[in-house]
């Protein structure tokens, strides 16, 4: 999500992220169709919104709602949940493809994607122990994440 937020800022757009809880404590939903009907103004939006599956089932139907209301606008949508099945979140994307949105399914990380992200994060390849407690993530780039957040607490 981030290297394709990266990518949209390259070339143009005004990009917003957040993970979850977006409707539920950020922002009145209003407000934030306000925001960015102004900021659609001066160049096309990427929002960014992560963690879906952690939504309540009223904050999936009022971004769908607003999803709607902001359609005629330069506005593009990245929504990103995990693979837990969540009716609500599942619902939402299926109406979202019935209105043009493509769906992607992206598996797990494969091994060597997570050594790379632990030589990029530490600067030199993992030791044998790292690697293989690397595996037992699953592929799953949130744990990786959290595994390489936790290495560099306790080494910091």
């Amino acid at each position: 999500m981030r290297q394709a937020a990266d990518e949209a800022a390259a070339h143009g757009f005004f990009v917003t992220a957040t993970a979850s809880d977006l409707l539920a404590h950020a922002i009145p939903l209003s407000s934030l169709q306000k925001q960015l009907e102004r900021q659609a103004l001066s160049a096309p939006v990427l929002a960014c919104l992560d963690d879906l599956h952690r939504e309540s089932e009223v904050s999936l139907t009022a971004l769908q709602s607003l999803q709607r209301a902001l359609s005629p606008q330069p506005l593009a949508w990245l929504l990103a949940r995990s693979s837990t099945v969540r009716d609500g979140a599942d619902q939402l994307f299926s109406l979202l493809e019935r209105d043009g949105a493509v769906r992607l399914m992206l598996g797990p990380l494969d091994e060597q994607v997570a050594v790379t992200m632990l030589t990029d994060a530490f600067g030199a390849p993992p030791d044998p122990a790292l690697a293989e407690l690397a595996q037992g993530a699953g592929g799953n780039p949130f744990l990786l994440t959290e595994l390489i957040s936790g290495d560099r607490k306790s080494v910091v």
